[in-house]
Order: C-alpha cells, then structure tokens, then sequence
C-alpha cells in the first residue's frame, strides 16, 4: 500500500468526496474471482483505499470481470483483457474526479493510465520472460498437478529462459498456491539430470 500527499496545489482538484491523501494498493490477484472480490473488498475498507490496481485478472471478456471481479465499494475504471494476463484498476465509489486517461495491451504487456486531480497512476504488468507455452503450461499445472504437465513444462524451458523466469517468480507473491508452486520452483532450479523413470517418482 501506498499513500502519496500532494502538495498545496493539490487542493484546486479536490472534490467533496476527496481528502488530501490518495490510498493506493497493487496486487497480483493470480485470477480473480467472487470469493477474492468479497474478502478484498473488506481487506480494503479496513485500510482506507481510494484505488486499487491489479495484475493477472485471467479475464477474457469485460463481461467475465464484471461477473467474478465485482468489488463491493469500488467502481472498476479501466481493464485489459487476457486469459492468463489482464489488469483492472477500481477507485473508491464515493471519488468522483477519477478519469481513465488510456489502456493498452501490446505484446502481452498491460496497462491503465488513470488520472486523479494532479496524480498520474501506472497499472503495469509485464508478464515473465518465456514463450506463451511455457505460460500456459504453468497455468495447467497450478490447477491440475499433473505430473505430466510439469515434466512438459521442464522442457519447454532452456536454461536462459529458465534462470530469468525463476528470478521474476521468486519475487512474486505464491500465498494462493504456495506448496504446488515452491515445490515447481525447486524442481526447476534443480541442476542434476532426470530420467524419465525419475520424473515420474518427483511430485512437485
């Protein structure tokens, strides 16, 4: 969460319904959903968020966000949409001096620009280095664990590939999914050589 303070020019732009401070928070929701939606919402009243900005929405359609990502005090502003990719960026219902200046999804990188008086806000996600396979296999696997699909998904990545997307993965947030994907993670950092008989021994 961030809170930015405008200086005293700040208050030509000010609003009924806006104080002196702006409440951001960004998350990599890794799919949003109903249930996701309905606990955000409170997780994001308790704190006083004016906007929150997220990542990976896995959202094909504005209809499919509106129907799983409807967030109960919060106006959706502007959204990308992709099955495994996407950003949504919601102001606070009461705030009414909130515009969508742009969105944009070129190769496979996502982005709102939304104005709020003088402040300029970024929702950016920029998927990790590797081939949209490799992608979609990694999204089979987190909802499937099948071993199959983890052995392809080792495949699919060579060593350059393989070294950048464990230093982007590590850095981001695994709590919905955390045994399945840490145990991938230690399967592909492994260096030694497996069989296929071996392969089919190691769950990930």
């Amino acid at each position: 969460m961030h809170t930015y303070k405008p200086d005293s020019s700040f208050k030509d732009y000010q609003t009924s319904n806006f104080g002196p401070s702006v409440q951001i928070c960004h998350l990599n929701i890794e799919s949003i959903s109903y249930s996701k939606s309905q606990y955000l919402s409170k997780l994001l009243k308790q704190d006083n968020i004016d906007l929150v900005a997220i990542q990976e929405t896995h959202c094909n359609t504005e209809k499919q966000l509106n129907q799983r990502g409807k967030i109960p005090g919060y106006d959706p502003l502007g959204a990308t949409y992709h099955h495994i990719y996407g950003v949504a960026t919601y102001m606070k219902s009461n705030i009414d001096n909130a515009t969508l200046v742009s969105t944009s999804s070129n190769n496979d990188i996502h982005t709102d620009v939304v104005q709020i008086g003088s402040i300029t806000v970024f929702n950016i996600y920029i998927p990790p280095g590797w081939p949209l396979n490799s992608e979609e296999l990694y999204q089979t696997f987190l909802d499937t664990g099948d071993q199959e699909v983890a052995d392809e998904l080792l495949h699919s990545l060579d060593d350059a590939r393989k070294q950048k997307w464990m230093e982007v993965v590590e850095s981001m947030n695994f709590q919905a999914s955390s045994r399945q994907a840490w145990a991938l993670l230690r399967k592909l950092g492994s260096g030694a050589p497996m069989d296929n008989k071996e392969e089919s021994k190691q769950k990930p």
